[in-house]
């Protein structure tokens, strides 16, 4: 069992990862084989926060991993604060989009390809910080799936539990968030 929750966090970090660079590589080549030079600020802005979302994913999957893998019980002291600063930095970021959108829109210089690509982007980074800090909306393995049927609901994602158990945790002074759920479902959770 644990190769195989070593195996799914390997799995995670590298996925999340390798988008890091792929995301960006197919965004910018489909832009470059455009004619429009339209207002590029917005457009980048826009995947510099889905990618920040992505690596921030990679990051914790990362350290999941790597906790589990010397058998650790708990993720470092500092995920807590380190993964509130990564969601404050995320939360900025959609207001800085929103923001250069304005701008440029109030200037006239905002058409709606730009706003297309930028709407496009931000709805990914949209749907990546909710999957990891709201609801778990990645369902790719027979436990995910087993859990939304019996409970018609979508669950916390992991990220989420683990920072309310490092919230937890410091409150009663003993650090870090202890690992629980990675791959199935635990008993916990379906007294939620």
């Amino acid at each position: 069992m644990r190769s195989a929750i070593r195996r799914r966090l390997l799995w995670l970090r590298n996925w999340e990862g390798a988008n890091v660079l792929i995301l960006p590589a197919l965004v910018v080549t489909a832009w470059g084989r455009s004619d429009h030079q339209g207002a590029w600020t917005l457009r980048v802005c826009a995947l510099v926060l889905a990618v920040w979302l992505l690596a921030s994913g990679a990051t914790y999957w990362h350290l999941k991993l790597t906790a589990i893998r010397r058998g650790r019980l708990r993720l470092p002291r500092w995920f807590r604060s380190t993964f509130q600063l990564l969601r404050a930095v995320s939360l900025a970021g959609f207001a800085a989009v929103a923001a250069i959108a304005f701008m440029q829109w109030r200037s006239g210089a905002l058409d709606l390809l730009d706003l297309t690509w930028a709407v496009g982007l931000v709805a990914f980074a949209a749907l990546e910080y909710a999957n990891y800090y709201h609801v778990q909306l990645k369902h790719d393995t027979a436990a995910d799936w087993a859990y939304l049927a019996r409970h018609a609901r979508l669950r916390r994602p992991p990220l989420a539990d683990d920072l309310r158990r490092a919230k937890a945790r410091r409150a009663t002074g003993r650090g870090g968030g202890a690992i629980r759920r990675v791959l199935t479902t635990s008993e916990e959770e379906d007294g939620r």
